[in-house]
């Protein structure tokens, strides 16, 4: 069939019938396509094409789909298909033993299969009793929706799976019991598919954040004899690479509390010093957090240094300040421990210690989160 001058010419199985217009193909009153017409009229590889592209849509498992492609091609080994290679004599139905076992019978009229199809919802597909296997499956697939073609098809590959327990373990499963396995098989499909579109959604939001801005990694060791802080501060870019390296060691701090709130003073004027405009500051101290955020005036041991950070919030177009687990920060820690015991302060722009670079190399070469 081609079309020629706005003319379509025909190779159809009928010729009772003129077709010479695509417009003919359209039903006038209801404006839908005449299904029949253009299953007569259209060659049955299209069909067929038609068939599978829109079986590709569903995004089954692929074990599913595979045994859907076998059925519709009839290459499944039912024991009628096995009798013509002459693999075996017997071929009546397993479950039953009153009709020759192929798909016509296995998904169609046995009443187990009858049975799973009731519950299910789908009883209106075991009405198609006049087409061969391949066009009951054409017809269910155009007349149900997405997801009534869902059910359908993961309905023949249990049924197919119990056949096969049957005749191979002699394990019989019930029609409800079969639905039952059907229900909670696509119970799961689906809260896979949920929980994989929020991950792909959750790590795209994590990505595009992580692309706006500067990442300042720090943490601070204390020494409660000598009242000694140590403050360690590590800029990241936006390919992970270090930017700047910053060790700086306080004397007379009067405790741990005050000591983790100088740490992020100390990151903010770091900031300032290279000319950041954008950036996010992690740390492991929730308390200083929840503190800079807070409108309130705080009158504890902390409260100039939480007001002198948030003076210089006009120095940025954006700041975060982003809590990680004491877990995660275990780098700049080692560093800070290292830096307590020599008594070095350093601050190195574009460059990082050897032993550091290699350790950010070893984590570029995995996967980026």
């Amino acid at each position: 069939m081609g079309p020629r001058n706005g003319i379509l010419e025909r190779h159809n199985r009928s010729d009772s019938m003129q077709l010479e217009f695509v417009l003919d193909l359209i039903d006038s009153t209801t404006r839908k396509w005449k299904e029949e017409l253009i299953n007569n009229t259209f060659h049955p590889k299209t069909e067929r094409k038609e068939f599978f592209r829109k079986l590709w849509k569903l995004q089954l498992p692929s074990k599913i789909t595979i045994i859907i492609w076998c059925m519709s091609w009839n290459y499944i080994p039912t024991l009628r298909n096995l009798r013509h290679r002459r693999l075996v004599t017997n071929v009546r139905c397993p479950r039953y033993g009153y009709e020759d076992e192929d798909c016509h019978h296995i998904f169609r009229l046995c009443s187990t299969s009858i049975e799973v199809w009731q519950l299910l919802n789908l009883s209106w597909v075991t009405t198609f009793v006049h087409q061969n296997f391949w066009e009951w499956l054409t017809v269910v697939f155009k007349q149900g929706t997405n997801e009534q073609c869902r059910y359908f098809y993961y309905g023949l590959w249990i049924l197919w799976h119990s056949r096969n327990q049957l005749l191979h373990e002699r394990v019989h499963t019930t029609g409800r019991d079969l639905a039952r396995k059907i229900q909670n098989h696509m119970a799961e499909y689906k809260g896979i598919k949920v929980k994989t579109t929020l991950s792909h959604t959750v790590q795209n939001q994590r990505n595009v954040e992580d692309l706006l801005i500067v990442k300042i990694q720090f943490d601070a060791t204390f020494n409660n004899r000598k009242f000694i802080l140590v403050s360690r501060l590590v800029v990241r870019g936006l390919m992970n690479q270090v930017l700047a390296l910053k060790s700086i060691i306080h004397g007379n701090v009067a405790s741990p509390f005050a000591a983790e709130a100088f740490a992020w003073l100390e990151a903010v004027k770091l900031d300032i010093e290279i000319g950041l405009q954008e950036i996010q500051i992690m740390g492991d101290s929730l308390t200083v957090i929840k503190k800079y955020h807070s409108t309130a005036t705080d009158y504890s041991i902390i409260g100039t240094i939480i007001r002198d950070i948030q003076c210089k919030k006009p120095y940025f177009q954006k700041i975060e300040f982003k809590h990680i687990q004491k877990t995660k920060n275990t780098k700049t820690q080692n560093t800070t421990e290292e830096a307590l015991q020599n008594s070095e302060r350093n601050y190195l722009e574009n460059e990082e210690p050897i032993h550091c670079d290699m350790r950010a190399n070893e984590r570029w070469a995995r996967n980026p989160d």
